[in-house]
């Protein structure tokens, strides 16, 4: 339930453009070589373009089988959920390799990737329990800004599709393009909020084109956390 509005956004850009979105990790990325990526489909799987899902689903938790480990490609992975600081929240490879899951049947750990923006509704402080409630609720955007090219700006984009989960218009909608850049270590910090496109009914349909709030991962880490955020809202290319 938190993830719904994530899963409807990407669900909608394949609905236009085509594709999948639960999908084994490889199909993600093809250029990887090494077997590990293949050696446990079903337990590295992408949801959309941003987001692992890295799950023991073939582990029943006992002594017949020591293997608990999901791979990784490289780059910085961090956990949406249970979050616990830089230390222990986020997972960098300089490589891709293996990660081992504590040994229980089921375990798993829910990682957006570096560079992607996504829409988050916490619902374990909300407390929802029909789609239809989390329309009265505004989202949180989760950033893991990708800062792996040295003396390069961190980046990190998104995009955000919401209605009202009712019309049966096509273009009665709202699309977000956000998109993030910070020079590492300095400030201030520029994040930029574009609308593409206007519903039929006006700006907001419902609450779900709020925002409540912005969680930048691994600000401390990369110098980003230094200043006051300045925040630009654009609709066509016009400040709001």
């Amino acid at each position: 339930m938190s993830l719904m509005r994530y899963y409807y956004s990407e669900l909608a850009h394949i609905s236009k453009v085509g594709g999948a979105f639960y999908k084994p990790l490889f199909f993600e990325y093809p250029d990887e070589v090494t077997q590990d990526i293949y050696s446990h489909q079903s337990r590295n799987i992408m949801l959309g373009r941003s987001i692992k899902l890295s799950i023991l689903s073939d582990h029943a938790g006992t002594s017949e089988s020591s293997d608990t480990s999901v791979y990784y490609p490289a780059g910085t992975w961090c956990g949406v959920f249970a979050r616990k600081g830089a230390k222990n929240n986020c997972i960098i490879q300089k490589t891709g390799g293996l990660v081992t899951l504590d040994d229980y049947a089921f375990t798993y750990n829910v990682d957006l990737k570096a560079g992607g923006i996504i829409p988050l509704q916490n619902n374990f402080v909300k407390i929802a329990f029909t789609t239809v409630e989390l329309q009265f609720e505004p989202i949180e955007l989760h950033i893991v800004p990708d800062c792996s090219v040295a003396n390069k700006d961190c980046s990190a984009t998104g995009e955000y599709f919401n209605d009202d989960g009712e019309t049966l218009h096509k273009t009665a909608f709202n699309l977000y393009n956000f998109s993030y850049q910070q020079a590492q270590g300095l400030t201030p910090a520029k994040l930029t909020l574009t609308s593409d496109y206007k519903n039929d009914y006006g700006f907001k349909i419902n609450q779900n084109d709020v925002v409540d709030g912005i969680q930048i991962y691994q600000a401390a880490l990369y110098g980003l956390d230094k200043g006051t955020y300045e925040v630009t809202a654009k609709y066509n290319n016009i400040d709001t």
